[in-house]
Formats: C-alpha cells, structure tokens, sequence
C-alpha cells in the first residue's frame, strides 16, 4: 500500500489494521494494483455536520480519508469503502466522460448510483468480515494461551505438592495436611494467577 500519512493519527495499532484491511481487500477483490492512500487532518471538515469522510479519484487512483475525531474502527469502514471504488476504477467502470459530466453526483445518473450502492454493500461487508476475522484469531490465540498457562500452574503446584510431602514428619502431631501450604499459598486463588498472567501478556507496550 502506498501510504502518505499527513495527520497526526500515528497510532502504529491502527495503522497495523489499516495495512491489514488493504491486504484482506486487495486479495478478496483480486486487485491488480495497489492505490495511493492519504490520511488527512481537517478540523474544518470534522466540525462540518454533513462533511466529507473519504473519497476516492480515480483519475489518480487514489483514497483520500480524513480521520479529525473519528473512532478508528469507522476510518477502517471509510478506507474498506473507497478500496471498492478503487476495484470499480481498476475494472474499467469509472467512465471518463461520465465522470465529468456527473462527478460524484449519484442523484443524476442511474450507472453512478449502482457504483455507490456496490461500494456501500461490499465496503461494510467486507470490513465485517476482516473485524470478524481478527476477533476469531485473537479468541484461538488467548485459547492457546489459556492452555499453556494453566499447564505451567499444573507442574507448580505439582512442585509445592511434592515440597509439602518432604517436610512431613513421621510424629503424627507435627503432620501437616497435604496440600496445606499450597492452600494457603499464592495458588489460593488459581483464576486470578490465570487472569493476571494472561493479562500481562496481553497488555505489553
């Protein structure tokens, strides 16, 4: 994806899923060629009730998406949208003549209008689809997690276990119950060890 970025929206997260939707669309439109993406800042357009959110030139080949306080799940739905446009322009669908006669006009012509209605459809359902992708992964992956972390808490309290056993005594009065120690240890509370240990992990800068 050739990416200029001209806001301030850094966030390497979002831009992460940004370079992902591309490649998710890229493959599931079967595009030939990549577009020229820019992310603009526009306070004057974000304080506008009925202002822009993206748009696409096709003479350029190129997504524009303005991102001034929007929530970056709807930039990725702006972005999704205009990749459509993109496959209708790489398809020969945007006519030339037509695009200067109309521009961007969909109440005026009919063939406009279908263009915007695919876009509109395919735009949402495919950024559904990638959301509820990445949600699948990350659930098989925090199962992966679950797995391995209680086999690690497992072989622990096997260990405590087994120290408990070795400083029992053969005088009945000084015999500790097995498993005193690990019961009354940090293992106590075996789902918040869990929990915390996966959080942890999840939540690494």
């Amino acid at each position: 994806m050739k990416l200029t970025n001209n806001s301030k929206l850094q966030d390497p997260m979002f831009l992460e899923h940004l370079q992902n939707l591309h490649v998710f669309c890229k493959e599931l439109l079967e595009l030939p060629e990549d577009p020229y993406v820019m992310l603009e800042d526009s306070a004057e357009n974000a304080a506008a009730l009925l202002g822009k959110t993206a748009y696409y030139d096709p003479s350029e080949k190129q997504i524009v998406v303005f991102v001034t306080n929007r929530h970056p799940k709807d930039i990725l739905r702006s972005f999704s949208h205009e990749m459509v446009h993109h496959s209708q322009n790489c398809c020969g669908q945007f006519d030339e003549a037509l695009m200067n006669e109309y521009g961007d006009n969909v109440q005026k012509n009919e063939q406009l209008r279908e263009l915007e209605r695919e876009a509109y459809l395919k735009g949402s359902m495919n950024f559904r689809d990638y959301e509820d992708g990445v949600k699948q992964n990350m659930s098989e992956e925090i199962k992966e997690e679950v797995v391995e972390e209680t086999e690690k808490l497992d072989e622990e309290e096997e260990q405590l276990k087994e120290e408990d056993s070795s400083e029992e005594t053969l005088n009945e009065t000084t015999i500790v119950n097995p498993g005193t120690r690990l019961m009354e240890g940090k293992f106590q509370n075996r789902d918040t060890k869990l929990f915390n240990r996966l959080l942890q992990k999840y939540t690494k800068v």
